[in-house]
């Protein structure tokens, strides 16, 4: 049940897709002039969790799909597109995806760029309030799809931890071993919320939490690959951070900010030319 509701929300962003009205060539459904292609089915499956069965997650977007048309037809076909209230509705869902539209690619164009500067500068000011909420971790996690290559890494990352090359050690560890091996080492380069575990494998998360720092996991299975992960360090919440530990957050949160006060900045000379030229009034 969990997963069919994550179809239908995934699916649910990519309805507007197979509106083409010339019918020809490869498609995987057409309801009358409208068509599917199989380009647009894969770039809807792209974005589905990877555990999904994807013969299942294509049937499924298909059927919806297909559903989707056909009422939408139906609807036309009983005049309900004329009604007035619908008309609002409609009227109204075509300004907000076209204000979303805009928004996105006035951000695409506006690309907030952070110096070092702005950041440790930020930082300095308000350290005091970046407390960490909950605890910040640092792993090692290798995946794979040989239980042999993971034992064997399980070992490596035993007999690394002691080491004063351990980062070193480890990115050799990855590069033989993991499926994907720069994933693995962006992954142990920096800190990260406890809660941001879940993001990437519940189980990964529930050995996380049983772990202490230096430890290990046993090797487990998961999603179809075989990991191991070992718990480099934990900083307890409530901890004043240092700069590296929330490094990606808060440049998130600054790149927000700053591309928040540009959109600001653009509303305002929007209202100040329609004013100007009469076509806005507040009263």
């Amino acid at each position: 049940m969990r997963y069919h509701f994550i179809l239908l929300v995934c699916f649910a962003v990519l309805f507007g897709c197979g509106d083409d009205a010339s019918v020809g060539g490869d498609y995987a459904a057409r309801v009358d002039d409208q068509i599917l292609t199989e380009e647009e089915i894969q770039e809807a499956m792209a974005v589905l969790p990877v555990m999904l069965d994807s013969v299942t997650a294509r049937q499924q977007f298909i059927e919806q799909w297909v559903k989707n048309r056909l009422l939408a037809e139906e609807a036309r076909r009983q005049g309900i597109a004329e009604r007035e209230d619908v008309q609002r509705q409609l009227a109204e869902s075509e300004r907000s995806v076209l204000v979303a539209s805009l928004i996105d690619y006035f951000f695409e164009a506006n690309a907030a760029e952070l110096e070092e500067g702005e950041l440790q500068a930020y930082f300095d000011a308000n350290r005091d309030q970046l407390t960490l909420l909950e605890p910040y971790l640092r792993i090692r996690l290798l995946s794979t799809t040989d239980p042999e290559d993971a034992e064997a890494a399980r070992r490596s990352l035993e007999r690394l931890q002691n080491s004063p090359f351990a980062d070193s050690l480890w990115s050799l560890t990855a590069q033989e071993y993991s499926s994907d091996p720069q994933g693995a080492v962006a992954l142990s380069s920096s800190f990260l919320p406890e809660s941001r575990l879940f993001g990437l494998d519940s189980q990964v998360a529930q050995y996380v939490r049983l772990l202490t720092p230096g430890a290990t996991s046993e090797v487990f299975e998961s999603s179809g690959h075989y990991h191991v992960v070992q718990l480099v360090e934990r900083i307890a919440a409530g901890t004043r951070p240092e700069l590296d530990w929330i490094r990606n957050e808060l440049t998130q949160r600054l790149a927000i900010e700053k591309r928040n006060s540009l959109l600001i900045r653009q509303i305002e000379e929007l209202k100040n030319e329609a004013e100007a030229q009469g076509r806005l009034e507040i009263r």
